[in-house]
């Protein structure tokens, strides 16, 4: 039974060794080469794409929004007036869009 207890912990020392050197390998090896493979100096034209195409997706009406949640909409609706109400007392500037 010893010898049993023996082989085990042998063993857990020898897998737990080898999460610990793979673990440091792997990061060693990500955080080298995620800061230095793509860095802004070395491609900076494809940041200034994926930038400038990425903020041109959301352009919000502010014509559609306020027919759609605002003032005069909220008060024509028993609902929309109590939350005006809960607005005017909690003490907020802004009642409705």
């Amino acid at each position: 039974m010893a010898q049993i207890i023996a082989q085990v912990a042998n063993l857990t020392r020898t897998i737990s060794g080898q999460l610990v050197r793979n673990t440091r390998q792997f990061h060693a090896l990500t955080t080298t080469a995620a800061s230095t493979s793509l860095q802004p100096k070395q491609f900076p034209r494809l940041f200034e794409i994926l930038k400038a195409n990425y903020y041109d997706t959301f352009r919000p009406k502010e014509h559609k929004r306020r027919k759609k949640h605002g003032y005069y909409v909220k008060m024509k609706t028993r609902k929309g007036r109590l939350q005006i109400m809960r607005r005017i007392l909690k003490g907020r500037f802004v009642l409705a869009h």
